[in-house]
């Protein structure tokens, strides 16, 4: 089945004050990238195109520096966090405990090694920051331009899948060879609809066709 995700950009006022959120909170470069991406009601598939163009974007760094980076990507249940080594065009998964790392360690902190210790090196993680964040956003932008092209106004929506908080239409109307995640879908509906079920995209919103 040939899948395609896409995110909803609403023009209105609620929306513009999420994405400007979004941007600040990108900007920042806050702890948790997940929460920073949900902001914005970002697909699955936009999920993995960020992490993805993330890890490109700081091997790029770490090729440009000459040097072996460590990211820190989360923290696990068993307090040790896992960490990202970039090194010769190579991406490495640590797992490392909290006491060998800078006390003031954080989420998505670059570091070097230094003297056998790990320094967190607070230029290339803000210049890593903006990358990303510009990254992210033009993955998004795109994203909400084809979803617009896709909904039409009065066209009906087959419900492909609705599992774990996610919601898949087709287009009945025109038929098309893709589907979408409508990750903008009503939260009340989504307790409402099966597999199978048809809904009408009707002044600017879902509804169950009667």
């Amino acid at each position: 089945m040939n899948l395609e995700f896409f995110n909803h950009l609403n023009k209105n006022k609620e929306h513009e004050e999420q994405t400007e959120k979004f941007i600040n909170e990108l900007e920042n470069f806050l702890e948790k990238k997940d929460e920073i991406q949900e902001s914005r009601q970002v697909s699955l598939i936009s999920k993995n195109k960020i992490r993805n163009q993330q890890s490109v974007i700081i091997q790029q760094y770490a090729d440009k520096e000459n040097a072996t980076l460590y990211y820190v990507n989360n923290q696990l249940e068993n307090g040790k966090y896992r960490i990202e080594k970039y090194s010769n065009n190579k991406r490495e998964n640590l797992q490392i405990e909290k006491e060998e790392l800078p006390s003031d360690i954080e989420i998505n902190t670059v570091m070097q090694m230094k003297d056998g210790k790990y320094q967190i090196d607070q230029e290339l993680t803000e210049k890593i920051a903006q990358d990303i964040k510009k990254c992210t956003k033009q993955i998004l932008d795109e994203q909400d331009k084809k979803l617009e092209e896709y909904r039409q106004e009065g066209h009906s929506y087959k419900i492909t899948e609705n599992r774990n908080n996610r919601v898949f239409i087709w287009d009945i109307t025109t038929m098309p060879s893709i589907e979408i995640e409508a990750v903008d879908f009503p939260k009340e509906l989504k307790e409402k609809v099966t597999e199978g079920t048809i809904v009408i995209y009707k002044n600017g919103k879902y509804e169950m066709k009667e």
